[in-house]
């Protein structure tokens, strides 16, 4: 089956990528991303860079005027892409960046596949400006052209591929023909260790790992961190502490509390992970969270909130916590009872990788899913 694959970025376009070419597909995958940056050179011969024009120019804008470049580049970049595409089967495009490419695959007698790894737009759009107003930092947000265009590649898509029953959720009851969604968790393969690497530090280190200071709750787990009496204690965050600082309340905890520390970029993300005893994921939305998963590969406890999708993974009290949105008090529970308790943090730390390692092994894998929808068009 001839599938091209419609990313404006990268996200996990080359693991579907490698997927669909494990299972016998002839794979073209249509991206914003130059070649370089693809770390798997084995999928080189498969891409096709199409450029968007003001993402160089990004860094230079302010927001709200980004807000429509990023607009006006994602349409001008799906029209390019549907004019250029080889005839194919499918259509596999991601949400946001592939509406012209699946109406021409339709057209052409094709399928269009519709990857939306995030909540419904406007369930997404409506919790990030609550959250905004919660936390006063300004959210600008993706505005009616954005919004509608992304609910017309729900209507014409022939199939809806989302991560988890979280992000399923989201979409009831929102005009949307539920019959053609279907739940396809993200790939557990990712970014895994080759051997669970050892510990490197002694103290007690509380992992986070995310960009989006509104979608990933940053606030909450320095709020749960302040103050927080841990001998030898950190918390190390691989995030954009110069985005994090937006809000002065942050600001204030990082000034009061030492022991926090920033990561900017790790070649390996699992050199991140031997690092801490814990991780942390404490955002209000989060359609999946790949991350989840490599802190299980690692072997890590992890405390999650009930708005992100990898919580399905989590069994609450066998590997980690599952939270609610919002909540520093559960946050601050969960960090110290697995602190308090060496036993229990041991006990979590193997059923974590007990869990993701059966996922793995399991007929509900990733590559399973995948070939059963393709062999079902």
């Amino acid at each position: 089956m001839k599938i091209n694959i419609v990313v404006g970025g990268t996200f996990h376009a080359p693991i579907l990528a490698r997927n669909l070419i494990r299972l016998g597909h002839d794979v073209k995958i249509y991206t914003s991303t130059p070649k370089f940056k693809f770390k798997d050179k084995a999928l080189l011969k498969n891409i096709v860079f199409v450029p968007m024009m003001f993402q160089i120019f990004r860094k230079l804008i302010n927001k709200p005027i980004w807000s429509g470049f990023k607009y006006f580049d994602s349409v001008v970049f799906d029209w390019v892409v549907s004019k250029i595409m080889r005839d194919c089967d499918v259509v596999y495009g991601f949400a946001g960046n592939s509406y012209f490419s699946g109406v021409s695959v339709k057209q052409r007698g094709g399928k269009y596949i519709l990857d939306r790894a995030c909540p419904h737009v406007n369930y997404q759009n409506d919790l990030l400006i609550e959250e905004s107003k919660e936390i006063r930092v300004k959210f600008y947000s993706l505005g009616n052209r954005a919004l509608n265009r992304s609910k017309l590649e729900y209507r014409e898509a022939n199939r809806i591929i989302v991560p988890s029953k979280y992000t399923y959720e989201t979409f009831l009851g929102r005009g949307v023909d539920l019959d053609k969604i279907d739940i396809i968790p993200l790939d557990a393969n990712a970014s895994v260790p080759q051997k669970i690497p050892k510990k490197t530090n002694t103290g007690f280190t509380v992992g986070v790992v995310g960009g989006g200071l509104l979608r990933k709750g940053y606030i909450y787990i320095f709020r749960a961190w302040d103050g927080l009496c841990i001998d030898g204690g950190k918390l190390l965050i691989k995030g954009n502490k110069s985005e994090l600082i937006q809000s002065k309340e942050i600001q204030n905890i990082i000034k009061r509390n030492k022991n926090i520390e920033f990561v900017d970029y790790v070649e390996d993300i699992n050199d991140f992970y031997k690092e801490c005893d814990i991780f942390c994921l404490p955002s209000i939305d989060d359609g999946f969270g790949m991350v989840v998963f490599e802190a299980m590969a690692n072997a890590l406890p992890v405390i999650v909130t009930k708005n992100v999708g990898a919580s399905t993974f989590v069994v609450h009290g066998e590997n980690g916590y599952i939270v609610n949105i919002r909540s520093s008090d559960e946050l601050k529970k969960g960090i110290l009872s697995l602190y308090k308790d060496k036993i229990k943090l041991s006990e979590f730390s193997e059923k974590s990788l007990q869990i993701y390692e059966n996922y793995t092994n399991s007929n509900t894998s990733y590559l399973n899913s995948v070939g059963i929808l393709f062999s079902s068009l």
